[in-house]
């Protein structure tokens, strides 16, 4: 049994580096959310890899000052960010902030920050890789 909580742990905290870049997140959904075109996908991309780290500072910020009506704005923004891609876990830890916010139990939020951050570093460097490896060719 111990070791099932072991592993059910592991799978809540943090995907494993080892996954593939793709199941953090599905290019293809964000493709037809973007009306296949790929020029949109690379600038949101883009926004999310600016925007997302900001967010999170800002975020921490908030929770700290106690302000949990910003602080629950601010998650929901970070969750928006990370659905836009069909990143799952990454929204589903957006989402777990958020609503400890809202229901005015920072401390919990607070307790919630590492699994967000540790979810958005990985969808980054995933966007990253897709977005290096496809390129926008020189014109």
């Amino acid at each position: 049994m111990r070791s099932e909580a072991k592993d059910a742990a592991k799978d809540e905290v943090k995907v494993s580096e080892s996954i593939e870049p793709y199941k953090l997140w599905n290019p293809d959904v964000a493709l037809r959310r973007m009306g296949a075109d790929t020029d949109l996908l690379h600038t949101m991309v883009d926004y999310f890899l600016e925007d997302s780290l900001l967010l999170l500072q800002e975020l921490r910020q908030r929770i700290d000052a106690g302000d949990a009506a910003e602080a629950s704005r601010i998650a929901h923004s970070l969750k928006g960010l990370c659905s836009n891609f069909e990143a799952e876990a990454a929204t589903r830890a957006g989402a777990a902030v958020e609503a400890a916010c809202m229901a005015g139990t920072l401390a919990e939020a607070s307790s919630l920050i590492p699994t967000l951050t540790e979810q958005l570093s990985q969808l980054s460097h995933a966007l990253m890789e897709w977005k290096e490896s496809h390129s926008l060719g020189a014109g």
